[in-house]
């Protein structure tokens, strides 16, 4: 699915494009390790081993894998892995598998950092989307 999210810090929108829903919710923590790659970067600290995998290549560039492996029973998240270019320690891919089959594959086309954003970016538009529904979940 292709979808487009944005978080303000308290509610997500999340648009669906291909029936043109946006839902609303104002996730957990929890909601969040799932969705939010950046999230992804702090959640290791706590409940998850880490395993180095060794080098692939992923979109032409060589990465290092790292395998990050739940070790919360309460968490739905049962692994992590995340693919850091080599040169840099961007990241490049992230798969994460859940505890009920199902997963995510994130991909990483650009990357940027130290940008200055209003905070307006985070929040959805809907004027953008006109056609949009909004399904308020919270």
């Amino acid at each position: 699915d292709v979808a487009e999210v944005w978080y303000d810090g308290k509610n997500q929108w999340l648009l669906n494009r291909e029936s043109d829903e946006v839902n609303l919710s104002a996730p957990t923590d929890a909601d969040m390790e799932s969705v939010n790659p950046s999230v992804l970067f702090q959640i290791y600290k706590k409940g998850y081993k880490l395993k180095y995998k060794g080098v692939k290549t992923v979109s032409g560039k060589k990465c290092d894998c790292v395998e990050m492996i739940s070790t919360q029973k309460s968490s739905d998240i049962a692994r992590i892995v995340l693919q850091l270019d080599a040169v840099n320690a961007v990241p490049l891919a992230i798969d994460v598998y859940n505890k009920n089959k199902t997963g995510q594959n994130i991909v990483i086309q650009n990357y940027k950092n130290n940008l200055s954003l209003a905070d307006a970016f985070f929040v959805f538009n809907p004027k953008q989307f006109p056609k949009a529904e909004l399904i308020d979940l919270r």
